[in-house]
C-alpha cells in the first residue's frame, strides 16, 4: 500500500510540474500568432510589436538566477504557484488594455512571471521522484513544454476568431491563473524536505548561501552547461525560425511543403525527449549520450544545406536530426544534477537556464 501510494504521489507530481510548464511554453506563444491583429489596433509595425517578445525574454532570462537562489531558500511550491499567478495576471490585462507601451511592461511582467518554472521544476523533480526513473520524469517535463508550443498557435488563433484578440488574451491568462490555482490545491504532491544546511540558523546562513551559490556559477562544470545550454539554444532557434525559407530556396519546394518540414522536425524533437528519458534511465555516462546524439543531430541538420535533394530526404534528415536532439535533452539536465551540491538545485538551473534564455 505504500509502495502505491508513493508511486501515485510521484505520478502526481511529475503531472502538476507538467501542466505548469506546459503553460510556460504556452504563454511564451500567446501573443505572436496574434501580431497581425495587434498593428491596425495600436498603430504600430512588426519592429515594436518585436518589444513584446523582447519584454518577456529578457524579464524570464533576469529572473531566473534570483529566483533560483528563492527556491533553494523557501522552497519550489510557493515560489511556482506565485509565478503562475503572476504571468497569467499579466497576460490577461493585457488584452484590457488601451496603451502599447502597457502591453510591453506587462509582458515582461508575464515574462517575470516564467522565470520560475525551470528552477521550482527541477528542484520538485530532483527531491520527488527516485533516481531511476529522473530520466523518464524531465523527458515528460520537456515533452509537455514541447506540446504547450505546438497548441498555443492554433488555439490562440481560434479564440481571436471567436471572442477577439482582447478576450483571447484575457481567456489565456485567467488559464494560467487557474492552472496555478489548481497546483496550490493539489500543493501536498509539490512539497519535499529543504537541505536542511541552507535552511538553519536563517540570519547567519543566508549570506554563506549567497556566497556558495555565487561560486557554484563560477564552478567549470556549471560554467561549461551554461555555455551548451547557450550554444544549443542559438543553434535550434536559428534552425527552427529559417528552416521554412531555407527548405524553400535550398530545394524548390513551396512553402506549404517547408512547413511540413518544420512541423516534422519539432514532432520528432518531442518525442525524442520521451525516448532520450528512457534512454537516460539506462545509462550513467549521460556526457556521452548528450555528445554523440547532438553531434548526430548536427551533422544530419546540416546535410539539409546540400540544395537540390528530394522533400522526402530533406524531411528525413531533419526529422532524423529533430528526434536526436530531443533526446539529449534528460540527460543535459542530469549533467547539471549531478554537478550540484545539495540544496542548490534551483540555484543551477536557474544558472544554466539564464543561457538559454
Amino acid at each position: 500500500v505504500s509502495a502505491v501510494a508513493d508511486l501515485a504521489g510521484r505520478n502526481k507530481a511529475v503531472g502538476l510540474i507538467s501542466a505548469g510548464h506546459f503553460y510556460s511554453h504556452f504563454g511564451s506563444l500567446i501573443m505572436p500568432p496574434l501580431f497581425a491583429l495587434l498593428v491596425p489596433e495600436f498603430s504600430v509595425g512588426f519592429l515594436e510589436l518585436s518589444y513584446i517578445v523582447a519584454a518577456f525574454s529578457a524579464a524570464t532570462s533576469v529572473g531566473q538566477i534570483p529566483v533560483g537562489f528563492l527556491v533553494d531558500r523557501m522552497g519550489a511550491r510557493a515560489v511556482l504557484v506565485l509565478g503562475l499567478g503572476l504571468m497569467g495576471a499579466a497576460t490577461a490585462l493585457i488584452g484590457l488594455v488601451d496603451a502599447f507601451w502597457l502591453v510591453v511592461v506587462l509582458s515582461g511582467v508575464a515574462g517575470l512571471g516564467n522565470s520560475v518554472f525551470h528552477p521550482a521544476d527541477y528542484a520538485i523533480l530532483s527531491a520527488r521522484i527516485d533516481e531511476r526513473i529522473l530520466g523518464r520524469a524531465m523527458g515528460v517535463h520537456s515533452f509537455s513544454g514541447y506540446v504547450g508550443w505546438a497548441a498555443a498557435p492554433p488555439a490562440m488563433l481560434l479564440l481571436a476568431d471567436a471572442v477577439g484578440w482582447r478576450g483571447a488574451v484575457v481567456a489565456a491568462g485567467l488559464f494560467g491563473v487557474a492552472i496555478g490555482a489548481f497546483l496550490w490545491m493539489n500543493g501536498a504532491a509539490l512539497d519535499y524536505e529543504l537541505d536542511p544546511s541552507t535552511q538553519a540558523e536563517p540570519g547567519r546562513r543566508r549570506p554563506s548561501m549567497l556566497r556558495q551559490g555565487l561560486a557554484l556559477m563560477r564552478s567549470t562544470p556549471m560554467l561549461m552547461m551554461f555555455v551548451f545550454y547557450f550554444f544549443t539554444s542559438v543553434a535550434i532557434t536559428g534552425a527552427t525560425a529559417f528552416v521554412v525559407v531555407a527548405v524553400h530556396q535550398l530545394h524548390r519546394t513551396s512553402l506549404i511543403e517547408a512547413g511540413y518540414v518544420l512541423t516534422g522536425f519539432m514532432i520528432a524533437m518531442a518525442l525524442g525527449v520521451l525516448v532520450g528519458g528512457v534512454w537516460a534511465d539506462r545509462t550513467s555516462r549521460h556526457n556521452f549520450v548528450t555528445s554523440v546524439a547532438l553531434a548526430g543531430a548536427a551533422v544530419l541538420i546540416a546535410l539539409v544545406a546540400i540544395a537540390g535533394m528530394p522533400l522526402w530526404l530533406v524531411m528525413t534528415l531533419m526529422v532524423a536530426g529533430g528526434l536526436l536532439y530531443g533526446t539529449t535533452s534528460p540527460s543535459r539536465d542530469l549533467l547539471v544534477r549531478a554537478a550540484t551540491p545539495p540544496g542548490f538545485i534551483g540555484v543551477a538551473f536557474g544558472f544554466t537556464s539564464t543561457g538559454m534564455g
